[in-house]
């Protein structure tokens, strides 16, 4: 989708994590849950999903399928690039990463983080508020919203 396509589009609401998106393949296969797997890619195709184009490295590693089926239906201003966030990026992971030692170990998760932050989304991650270096424990501290893939489909009923 380009051009006149995006003008259509709506105000983006949600920034997927990538567990998020590998969960939905793993436990909602859309042959069983069709009706699921339509209202997650309706959101995509309206733009009210962003997605970082690091979590789409990871899934193109992960979920080949899925890959392919959003970048053929997500318009190009809802794929964050990561020269659009990175100033907010590098002080996430100044601030919550390399005090931790687990800045060589991060991908995608800084970037969902500022991303959300900066166009004030709500995050959609599986993770777990365990460990003060998950998505969850940044996004209570940074004031983000999060909800997990339920929460999602609560919200999209």
């Amino acid at each position: 989708m380009s051009g006149q396509d995006e003008l259509f589009s709506k105000p983006a609401i949600y920034c997927f994590d990538t567990s998020s998106l590998i969960q939905l393949r793993e436990y909602y296969p859309i042959d069983i849950f069709p009706e699921i797997n339509q209202v997650f890619m309706s959101k995509i195709i309206s733009g009210e999903i962003i997605i970082c184009d690091l979590v789409m490295e990871e899934l193109r590693e992960h979920e080949k399928t899925m890959y392919k089926a959003i970048v053929q239906n997500i318009p190009n201003s809802r794929t964050a690039t990561f020269s659009d966030h990175l100033k907010e990026t590098q002080r996430i992971v100044q601030t919550y990463y390399d005090n931790l030692n687990k800045s060589y170990n991060i991908k995608a998760d800084p970037m969902v983080i500022a991303c959300a932050k900066e166009t004030d989304t709500v995050v959609v991650t599986e993770e777990k508020n365990s460990d003060p270096s998950k998505i969850p424990h940044i996004c209570i501290k940074e004031g983000i919203k999060y909800i997990n893939l339920v929460g999602f489909f609560r919200n999209n009923k």
